[in-house]
């Protein structure tokens, strides 16, 4: 004790801050700036099951509005099986879905340059969740796009670079 300033040494403990941030303090801090500006996230993978988990977590804390795609009656009874509670959740099919012709009236005026034809066009909406995701976010119907889970990354990036594009130059 005689070589120790304990005065010292205890104003340098009760002084100490840390900026290390834990895993999770960082999960709460992205989910409290989330929830300060909440945004509507389409989730086109909605058969997997990581997914209706997340969704549950996501809405659950009042983080973003989820649109999962894919049939409604399937969505909701594999989460029921699962245990997991979507009911906030809005649910679009793309085959029974208004945006449709919208969306590929859309897409081919995007791509008519590559020689798509119009029916190609509606196709494409309709048989791929990941198009039909991509163009609610292009068209303002949601805020953002997470896929990746079941999905291939060119399966994920090739929608949005045909139909968001990079910026210029990059």
């Amino acid at each position: 004790n005689k070589y120790v300033d304990e005065k010292r040494l205890l104003n340098q403990l009760s002084n100490n801050t840390s900026t290390i941030m834990t895993p999770i303090m960082f999960e709460y801090s992205l989910f409290q700036r989330a929830k300060k500006d909440k945004k509507t996230i389409v989730l086109p993978e909605s058969s997997d099951e990581r997914i209706l988990k997340a969704t549950q977590i996501l809405l659950s804390r009042q983080i973003v509005d989820i649109i999962l795609i894919g049939n409604e009656d399937e969505v909701r009874s594999r989460a029921r099986f699962l245990g997991i509670d979507i009911e906030k959740a809005t649910i679009i099919d793309p085959k029974t879905s208004q945006l449709i012709d919208e969306f590929a009236e859309a897409f081919y005026t995007i791509r008519k340059n590559k020689c798509i034809l119009k029916d190609e066009a509606k196709h494409t909406m309709l048989s791929s969740d990941t198009y039909f995701a991509t163009m609610m976010v292009h068209l303002g119907y949601a805020d953002g796009m997470v896929s990746g889970a079941i999905h291939s990354t060119g399966d994920t990036i090739r929608p949005a670079l045909q139909i968001i594009k990079t910026t210029p130059n990059i």
